[in-house]
């Protein structure tokens, strides 16, 4: 990694003086501003607190997403923010497993046996099968809202339904929803921003109680003569091309990509969905008067508001992006919430329009191999629950 005195290139200095960098608060609560500006003039960004290169328009993020070859995948998540605590949380999670996303952090040609058995237990069926339950919990958590006469979306709706929904699929009984939200709080913990000693130590103590319990479950699945076809048993029975057996590391870094890599973005969705309604009562109109545009206003909000951010990836070599040098081994983050309010692709990009053409031309979900496989069980959920509230909502505050 370059040291700042190393990195010479001006265009990747952006003299904006507003703005500190992607973790000022100004850009955390709105950063469209910031976003056109880098967009405009310094589209490779270096960022002196993050310590990476930002890519911020649709077509270079594109570019940089195809070729795995110059950027990898491999350690893209080594960037963590931890406390004090560090050395003792890594003892206590060495105590159990030691696992990672595996979809997330391999480059060809092993991340396309992962994803074939990932794409296995995420199957169209099962995404289809899912639909029922999502529309039975999205009625009876907007009955049981009603009958009190409202209450907290966020705490009472956008958290528990993907929770839910995961859970469901895996098979687990509904006493273990409110468990899952703590483990996959624990897993994301330390890739959102500084954390305690005491907390990091908490975090570790979480995943380690996650292992011990999955792993029983993955024992218990394997021994079973008819095990129940969910995706604890797709994930615990899957086979290489070779017929062996997924590891049990890799097993419970495949069930831990269940738990965490779709509650918190969806949970997000439905937050902003809402939030966007709220203020814009419009559109709430609309979608009830057309109940075809609920699937434009889903693609609307995960466009403008994408719940990932980005996701990074590592320089394998010295090559040049956008004019930008960046040398072998610089970590980069494609960020695709910038890409995907980019004016030179998107007309009035941070505004709402039920009516734009191919509404799906975002990548919220990621862009080439890495394509979020998750996708169509996030707008499943998103899709139900927005035609329900415009269904049977008339006002909201």
């Amino acid at each position: 990694m370059n040291s700042d005195s190393d990195i010479g290139n001006s265009h990747a200095r952006a003299d904006i003086v507003k703005y500190s960098g992607f973790l000022d608060s100004t850009v955390q609560k709105y950063p469209y501003d910031f976003y056109k500006k880098l967009q405009e003039n310094h589209p490779i960004y270096w960022d002196n607190v993050l310590n990476l290169y930002v890519v911020t328009t649709n077509d270079l993020i594109r570019q940089c997403a195809l070729d795995t070859d110059t950027f990898s995948s491999k350690g893209s998540l080594d960037l963590v923010f931890t406390s004090s605590a560090k050395e003792e949380a890594r003892k206590i999670r060495e105590t159990s497993y030691v696992t990672e996303p595996l979809t997330v952090v391999t480059d060809p040609p092993l991340h396309k046996r992962y994803r074939k058995i990932m794409n296995n237990a995420l199957s169209p069926k099962r995404m289809t099968n899912s639909k029922s339950f999502v529309e039975a919990f999205v009625s009876q958590t907007l009955d049981r809202m009603f009958a009190k006469g409202g209450g907290d979306f966020v705490e009472e709706f956008a958290i528990p339904l993907p929770f839910a929904v995961i859970s469901t699929l895996m098979g687990l009984d509904p006493s273990m929803f409110g468990k899952m939200r703590i483990w996959a709080d624990a897993f994301s913990e330390n890739l959102k921003g500084p954390i305690t000693a005491e907390r990091e130590i908490e975090c570790a103590h979480l995943i380690v109680e996650y292992h011990e319990y999955f792993a029983a479950l993955v024992e218990e699945r394997r021994s079973s003569p008819l095990p129940p076809d969910d995706l604890v048993t797709a994930i615990s029975m899957a086979k290489f091309d070779d017929g062996k057996l997924l590891s049990m590391v890799e097993a419970l870094s495949m069930i831990e990509q269940f738990v965490s890599a779709g509650a918190e973005t969806t949970t997000n969705a439905l937050s902003m969905g809402m939030q966007a309604l709220v203020k814009q009562p419009e559109l709430l109109d609309e979608i009830r008067n057309d109940p075809r545009k609920v699937e434009s206003f889903v693609e609307e909000i995960l466009r403008i508001y994408a719940p990932a951010q980005g996701l990074f990836r590592v320089a394998t070599k010295d090559t040049e992006v956008g004019g930008v040098t960046i040398a072998r081994g610089s970590r980069i983050m494609l960020r695709w919430g910038a890409g995907n309010v980019d004016g030179t692709v998107y007309k009035n990009a941070t505004l709402i329009d039920l009516d734009r053409a191919n509404p799906r031309n975002h990548m919220t979900f990621g862009y080439g191999i890495h394509h979020c496989q998750g996708a169509p069980l996030a707008r499943i959920e998103l899709i139900a629950t927005f035609k329900a509230i415009a269904a049977r909502v008339d006002t909201l505050t």
